[in-house]
Formats: structure tokens, sequence, C-alpha cells
């Protein structure tokens, strides 16, 4: 099969499995990024007037969509492409790796998991990042690697710890196996090849910088992407519980049932290649350990990241994917092909299931002539544009895309992510010890927004018995109940 064959196969699976998922509502996370990237639009920049602990660079990928048309399935059409462009990557690796077959199976296995694991459906900054990390990870497989290399691929990696921060870890070790003549081939000194990866790396971070040089805004930056960012990777979960808590997921048995095509043909892959390591040739053993080696240090990384959000394992894809099919591929050439299609076809019970069941309410609304976006959010837009023709102030503690879609904004910086409420340490890294939820909820009342819109159970303050005290005591003094819209009420301020 020819590479234009295999581009237009993925590209078409691509599109048909992530085709349902434009139309759902938002994720809380896509919404903090809309918000700010709009924020962007109308010149402040990330972090000035709505905050949330991601990379600068990622708002202004955000903003660039916005550009382009104001539309939830345009900005999820751009995540298809980003995962249509890292499988192109990992294809392109897989064949280097060991066939052209190996290269579209790990390309599949990374379109499906990129869609179905955590929020991956979404435009996440996960989804995102994979991009210019596989890329960076194709290039560094490459013979006699020249300066212009080393440079790309510092940058490439740079671009990526740009949208996903934790992935500064990998940078970091970058420096070391890019440099080291066991992992990549190249006739340059060491010294070279760090200054090259080290120049490329440079440049993303300057550009991300200058704007706030000229703002006179570098504390900030510095104070979002180091102290905040290390924060939240201290505060939340050592690496060992992070760990143990991604472990525990597999526990459940549609988890369990999801992964278990790649967990089992990962091992595999891990045992064939283990054990038939001296039979292979110099060049496919410094390649796979390349591989190796960017799997490790992302795996690193997650595991300091403090959190264990399921979407976080879409940054390991591009490796695990290639070693898993490399087992498949290896159980292929040994004459297994009939029992691999067989145990394929059982586990795409579980992904077609949740790919089906994606499409029935977009087919069932195209039928009945609705629009296809649909969801909490989409609702509860609708009905303040009804009852809040003015746009006056409104707290979203959720859904925090209702901002966005009826030309609002979050009543104060760090609740554009309403969950940065009840994050104490990020409040205190931002703001200062005086800084709690509690205080932060008297910030945005003391706007005295007309309508609250609370989810029953507000999760983020669950530890903050305080912060839900007053919420509730200035609920009961001031607001009445006017309408309940799926598992959210909205408040209407009476004094």
């Amino acid at each position: 099969m020819s590479r234009r064959a295999c581009f237009i196969i993925l590209a078409a699976i691509t599109l048909l499995i992530r085709f349902p998922f434009f139309f759902p509502e938002v994720d809380l996370d896509e919404s903090t990024f809309i918000l700010v990237g709009h924020e962007l639009l109308k010149g402040h920049l990330p972090y000035v007037t709505l905050w949330d602990v991601k990379p600068p660079l990622l708002y202004f990928f955000y903003a660039a969509l916005q550009l382009m048309a104001k539309s939830i399935p345009m900005i999820r059409l751009a995540g298809a492409f980003c995962v249509m462009g890292a499988a192109w990557f990992v294809f392109l690796i897989g064949e280097k790796v060991r066939n052209r077959r190996t290269g579209l199976i790990s390309a599949l296995l990374l379109i499906v998991y990129a869609t179905l694991t955590g929020d991956g459906a979404t435009t996440s900054s996960e989804v995102v990042a994979i991009l210019p990390f596989s890329a960076a990870a194709f290039l560094c497989l490459g013979e006699d690697l020249a300066i212009r290399d080393f440079f790309l691929a510092g940058l490439l990696i740079s671009t990526a710890c740009m949208f996903r921060l934790n992935l500064a870890y990998v940078g970091l070790l970058g420096c070391v196996f890019l440099v080291h003549p066991r992992f990549v081939s190249s006739s340059l000194t060491p010294v070279r090849r760090l200054a090259a990866y080290a120049l490329g790396g440079a440049v993303p971070v300057v550009l991300s910088l200058i704007p706030y040089l000229i703002a006179g805004k570098v504390d900030l930056l510095y104070d979002t992407c180091i102290r905040a960012a290390l924060a939240y990777s201290n505060f939340q979960g050592t690496p060992p519980q992070v760990l143990l808590e991604h472990l525990s997921r597999f526990g459940n048995w549609h988890y369990f049932l999801l992964n278990s095509l790649i967990l089992l043909s990962f091992c595999g892959g891990l045992l064939s290649i283990g054990l038939g390591w001296r039979t292979l040739a110099p060049q496919t053993q410094k390649r796979l350990l390349t591989i190796l080696a960017f799997m490790l240090a992302t795996g690193a990384s997650i595991l300091k990241s403090g959190a264990a959000y399921e979407q976080y394992l879409i940054q390991l894809l591009p490796f695990t994917a290639v070693i898993a099919a490399c087992f498949m591929d290896w159980v292929i050439d040994r004459g297994g092909a009939a029992v691999l299609c067989l145990a394929c076809a059982a586990w795409l019970v579980v992904p077609g299931g949740r790919v089906i069941n994606a499409y029935r309410p977009v087919i069932a609304r195209a039928a009945a002539h609705k629009p296809l976006s649909y969801g909490p959010g989409y609702n509860i837009a609708s009905y303040l544009k009804k009852v809040n023709p003015d746009n006056r102030p409104v707290f979203m503690m959720e859904e925090a895309i209702v901002y966005w879609l009826n030309g609002g904004r979050p009543l104060s910086r760090m609740s554009a992510h309403p969950y940065n409420i009840g994050k104490e340490f990020l409040l205190h890294a931002m703001g200062g010890p005086s800084d709690t939820p509690r205080s932060e909820l008297v910030k945005v009342f003391s706007q005295k927004p007309l309508f609250v819109v609370k989810p029953l159970c507000v999760r983020y303050l669950s530890g903050h018995p305080d912060a839900l005290k007053f919420l509730s005591d200035t609920l009961f003094d001031s607001y009445v109940l006017v309408q309940v819209i799926g598992d959210y009420q909205v408040y209407q301020r009476f004094s």
C-alpha cells in the first residue's frame, strides 16, 4: 500500500471517529482555553484578565482558531487535524522502526485512543501537544542528524511544552539522550548538538516572553508558568500516588476492556523486542531506544504533573502505539493474522459502541432539523439570552462556555476555570496567603451578578465549608431559584 493511500485511510478514519464529538457540550478546560483566547483577541494577554495554569502558546492557538470562526465544531475540527498530523508522524515512526504495516497499525491505535481516552474527543492541550511532539520524535530517528535537525527537534519539543507544561521535563531530559551517540545518529560533536537543540528550544520560549516584556508583565508569566505550575504539581499528589491512581482505573472493567488491546499488545511488544534484541540491526536498536527514552521521559513528566487525569496519558500514545504495533506485526508475521483480527473485532465492541452512541443524538437532531450542537451549556445559554437580553453579569459555577456563547465574561480572573476557585494552592500562588475560595467568591459576588448558575453539587468547594456557607447564605439572602436546567439551578438576584 502506498503512503498516499495510507494517508487517505488515516484521514478518513480520524474524521469518521471524531466527527460525532464535534457537537456535544464543551469540556471545562476547553471552555477556559476559548475564553482566554477570546480575551487575547480583545488585546488582553493570557493571565492578565482571565487566568488558568497553562502555558501561553495554547491560548494563542485558540485565539487563532477564533479568528477563523466562532464555532465549537471548527475548534473540534482543529483537534481532529492535530490527531491526524500526530498519527501521520507515528505512521512514519512505525515505518522506520519496522515496516509500513507497523506504521499503519501504530497510527490507527493513536487515532482511536487519542479520541476515546479521557477528554481526548475535545481539542484538549494534550491533543494539540502530541502533534509537534510526534514530529520531534520522528525527526530524532533520522540518520546522521545535522545541526538543523537538532535545532528543529528543540523547536518542536519546546513548542509542545508551550502547550503542555509538564513536557518541559522531556525537554530537559532531551539534553541528555539527544547528545548521546547511543540514541541518535550524528557525526556532530555533543557540544554542537546541544547548542543547536538549546537554540531551537529557546525560540518558542522567547516568542512567548516578548509580549510580556513589552507589557511589563514578566512577573505574571513567571508566577503562572513557574510558581503556580510547581504548586499544581506539588500540592495535589506525589508521583507514586499519581501512578497508583492511574493503575487503579484498570479495576473498572469498562476501562480495562477499552485499553486491553493497546495494553496487552504493548506488553507483548516489550517482550518480543527484548527477546529478539540481539537479532535487530544496530540502527533499529538505536531507534527503539530513542522511542523508549521519549516514552519514559513523558511518563515521568506525567507522574510529576501532580494529578492523574485520564487524558494526560494521551501524551504517551505516540510511543506506546508504536511498541504495541510492533507486537501486532510480529504476530502477523508468524501466521497469527486470523487470531489478531478476531481479537481486534471483539475489542472493537467497546470503542465502536462509544462512537455509535455519539452518532445517535447527532443523527436524531439532523433528522429533526435541529441544531447539531447540544448539551447543558447550550441550553443554559439559550435560556439566559431570553431572560437576560441586556447581558448583565452572570456567574457560571460550571459550563463556563456560556460566557462565550452569550458574549459575556467571567467576573474574576481566577474564575475563568471555575474549579480554580477551589484550588487554594493556586489562589495563594497567584494572589497571596489571604486568597481563599471564600475570598474569591466574595470578589465575584461583590459585582452583584444578576444570575448565578450552580450545579446541584459544587464538587470543587466540597473541602471548603466556609466557602460553601458563604455561597449558601448569599443565595438565600439575595437570590431566588427561577429555573432548573438538567443538573443546574439558575438563581436570579432580587436585592
